[in-house]
Parts: structure tokens; sequence; C-alpha cells
């Protein structure tokens, strides 16, 4: 019985990429070699493409870019317009800044979108030349994307902190490492010369794509964590604002988690590429979980925004209330 989730995986492996993978020992000592040998267990099927799987990573971004549409809106709501009501705010009270941020990350989600499909149909023309450019164009988005997230959330983390510079410097080192790891390999793409996309980069490429994801992670759930850390005992020793803290946890946790898993599962996809050199997990299973985590970075920014302006407003009728 222990065994029966690997036969799982194995059997979902096989059916995906149509080659053995790294657990096939187990099959052949449960069954015997000549058995998986000779295809008897699973049924053979076609190998998936390239070109499908991108066109099913193309198909879940624009369903997630329609969720990050509608809290872009939202969002631009509670910067733009008073909290009650649809005046809107003077100049000197909008936040320009994160106003800018906002928009920055809506041309990107949008261009990234675009890029993507572009990508594809040129790969269905056979347009190799064009689809090179296209992809270090959807390289520099997707990293410039996941930087300004993570700066943002590492000023919030300063901020809540007392701009402890103390709690800041670990997730600003792993900013700083992240951005050189978004440079070095926007090098490596642009230097590429293969006439595929997504094409099979170095190893070295691959692992430092590695390097930026795992700070990218860690970034997050570091800061996710040292705000919880900062909020949850005042909220135990101020009994009155207990309920507004814990909704502040409740924001800060539930948009910086979701980010999280999705950066989390990313991440050992890649381990698992570089651990098992399975060139084909990874361009079948990369480029859909790629889509996901970008797309997950601009709602959940979004999401900590509108829900910030929620308690903002909360706090605002509270007061007229009282």
């Amino acid at each position: 019985m222990s065994r029966l989730p690997v036969l799982t995986i194995e059997y979902l492996v096989y059916c995906i990429t149509a080659s053995p993978s790294p657990c096939s020992p187990v099959i052949g000592q449960i069954f015997g070699a000549e058995t998986y040998k000779n295809a008897k267990l699973f049924p053979c099927r076609p190998m998936i493409s390239l070109c499908e799987v991108l066109l099913v990573a193309n198909f879940v971004q624009a369903i997630l870019y329609g969720l990050y549409i509608a809290s872009f809106i939202l969002c631009i709501r509670w910067l733009i317009f008073v909290d009650e009501g649809w005046q809107v705010r003077s100049l000197q009270k909008i936040p320009w800044p994160t106003l800018t941020l906002v928009i920055l990350l809506f041309i990107f989600s949008t261009v990234d979108l675009g890029t993507s499909s572009w990508i594809v149909l040129a790969d269905n023309c056979g347009q190799e030349v064009i689809i090179h450019k296209l992809g270090m164009i959807k390289s520099v988005m997707e990293s410039a994307s996941l930087i300004i997230t993570d700066g943002v959330l590492i000023y919030r983390c300063w901020v809540i902190n007392r701009k402890s510079w103390r709690i800041a410097f670990l997730p600003l080192l792993l900013w700083t490492a992240t951005i050189a790891c978004a440079m070095v390999l926007a090098c490596f793409v642009g230097t590429h010369t293969s006439n595929s996309f997504p094409d099979r980069l170095p190893p070295l490429a691959t692992t430092i794509q590695a390097s930026l994801l795992v700070c990218n992670f860690a970034t997050n759930l570091y800061s996710t964590c040292a705000i919880l850390y900062r909020v949850l005992p005042v909220a135990m020793r101020s009994i009155n604002s207990a309920r507004d803290l814990y909704r502040i946890c409740q924001i800060v946790a539930g948009t910086g988690i979701l980010y999280a898993v999705t950066s989390f599962t990313l991440v050992i996809s890649i381990f698992l590429q570089l651990s098992y050199n399975n060139n084909n997990i990874m361009e079948r299973l990369c480029p859909v979980l790629e889509a996901v985590n970008f797309s997950m970075a601009g709602i959940t920014f979004n999401l900590l925004l509108i829900r910030a302006g929620q308690l903002r407003s909360g706090d605002q009728l509270d007061t007229d209330s009282g």
C-alpha cells in the first residue's frame, strides 16, 4: 500500500511524457521488468507536443487574466475614489507611487498575455526568429513583475516592523539576488541561439532560473511570516483592537500564502527537472505553472490593496458611528 502513490505518479508521468519516469524501477520490482519493458502495464499514447502545452498554458493564463482584470478595476476604485462613494480623490490624496506600480503591473500582465498568444501562433507558423524575440520579452516581463511584487511586500514588512532594518535585511538580500538572477537569465535567453521556444536552455541557465524562483518564494514566505509575527502578539495584548488586527492578519496571510503556494509548486517542478534531468517533465509542466505563478503575483498584489481599502473604509465607518 505504501507504494501506491508512487505507482500513481508513475502512471501520470508516463501518460504525459510517454517515457519512463525516475521512479520506474519500482514498477519493475513489483510487476517485473519485462512487464514494464513491453508497456503492458501502461497503455501507450502519443506524446503531448510542446505546441499543445503552450496552448494550454496560454488558455490558463487567459482565464486568470480575467480574474486579474476584475481585481485591477476594484483596486483602481480604492486608489482613485474616496472610501465612501464615487467621488474622485484630490490629487494630493491619491497614492501615486502605489497607483503607478498597479498600472505598471497591468501593462506587464497585458503584454505578457499578448506575447504568449503570439508565441503560440508563431509556433504554428514556424516563425522561429519571432518566437525567440518574443521569448525574451516574456522573460523580462515576468521577472520584472515578480521583482515589483516582492519589493512592495518587503516594504510593507519593513513598515509594519517599525522600519527595522534587521528584519528587512534578509528579504532585501533575497530580493537583490532575485534581481541578479533575473538579469543573468535574461542574458541567457537573449544570447541562446536555439530555433525553438520554449527551448532547452543550458543547465547553468536552468539552475539560475531555479535560484530566481527559490529567492522569490523565500522572500514572499519570510515577509508574510514577519508581518504576522509582528501583528499577532499585539492582537493578544490588545483585546479591544484584536478584531481589526486579526482582519489585517487575514489580509496578509490570505494573499501571501496564495502566492507562496503557486510559487512553491513551480520551484518543486524545476528542482525535479534538475534532479532527474528529465526535459520532458520540464517542458510540459513549467509553462503552465509559470503562467499560474505570474498571474497570481498580480492578483494577490491587487487583492492586498483592495482589502486594505475595505479595512480602511470599515474603520472610518466605526469612527463616524462612534
